[in-house]
């Protein structure tokens, strides 16, 4: 068994200063022994306050967030990591969950959690329902921040070098084939800060469509015809389909501008990144 103390926790940011200090104090409050921040040439205060809250600053020359990743993985000599948003909050209750349920099997090689926004806004509300579609309890096939896994596993399976946004996905997918281990979220929620406006759900859902073609540009000439259709329908079902079926309808009909809004955000970012990579 773990505890808090065979953990090192990298978060990976961007010009985060309005959040970072509170989360690298949130992850020293849990007990988790070292804090690495990897920064991707921050335009603000983000690095200099990392430095302040007591973490070890390192910077990847804003080469992606599989290579920061990478970087933070590698520089990590602890038993366990922790990937940690910018704008993730960490409680000792949700260390202790993900400790505890990472070690009840053999089989597992990370655990994840839920997530829910702060804010209580219009906003806030949808977009905690979408997050909590896209990644629920139990077996998953991937998963997202925070997520604990053994740093050995990190080291056997590094990230994908070249890719932006869809690393996690990546990732994961390569570890469950090659392994035949398996991945579970913890029914513990991981409360996310700062980011509940219309401006950056719109942005955040933009990249999660440029995620998505890196993945379908990846996969596509091993897929068959059905498993492309269903990398391409895969917005569809989880920013419309699976709300409506959690939330029922009247609840889904109230967000629905919301969910509408983050399908095409995250389309429009496919098309762009697919029209760039045309070029």
């Amino acid at each position: 068994m773990h505890n808090p103390s065979d953990i090192c926790a990298i978060v990976c940011t961007l010009n985060s200063e309005g959040s970072i200090s509170r989360v690298i104090d949130s992850i020293h409050a849990s007990g988790i022994r070292e804090v690495i921040v990897v920064d991707g040439n921050s335009s603000d205060r983000t690095a200099s306050l990392a430095n302040r809250a007591g973490a070890r600053v390192l910077f990847d020359e804003g080469t992606g967030l599989a290579a920061a990743r990478a970087m933070g993985s590698a520089a990590n000599r602890l038993p366990l990591t922790l990937f940690v948003g910018p704008d993730n909050v960490i409680s000792a209750e949700l260390v202790e969950k993900l400790l505890s349920d990472l070690g009840h099997s053999d089989n597992l090689v990370a655990c994840g959690c839920l997530t829910k926004l702060e804010e209580t806004t219009y906003v806030a509300q949808g977009i905690t329902l979408v997050l909590q579609t896209l990644v629920r309890p139990g077996y998953a096939p991937t998963l997202g921040t925070p997520t604990l896994v053994f740093t050995h596993i990190l080291r056997d399976f590094p990230y994908a070098q070249g890719r932006r946004f869809s690393d996690d996905t990546e990732l994961f997918e390569r570890i469950r084939r090659l392994t035949g281990k398996s991945l579970w979220v913890t029914d513990y929620e991981v409360v996310e800060i700062g980011t509940g406006s219309v401006a950056h759900s719109l942005a955040r859902w933009n990249y999660y469509g440029i995620s998505d073609f890196e993945n379908f540009q990846a996969g596509k000439l091993l897929w068959s015809p059905r498993r492309k259709l269903q990398s391409i329908l895969h917005p569809v079902r989880k920013q419309l389909l699976e709300p409506f079926l959690r939330v029922g309808p009247l609840r889904w009909f109230y967000f629905s501008p919301l969910f509408i809004a983050l399908t095409i955000a995250r389309y429009w970012g496919w098309f762009k990144e697919a029209r760039q990579h045309a070029e």
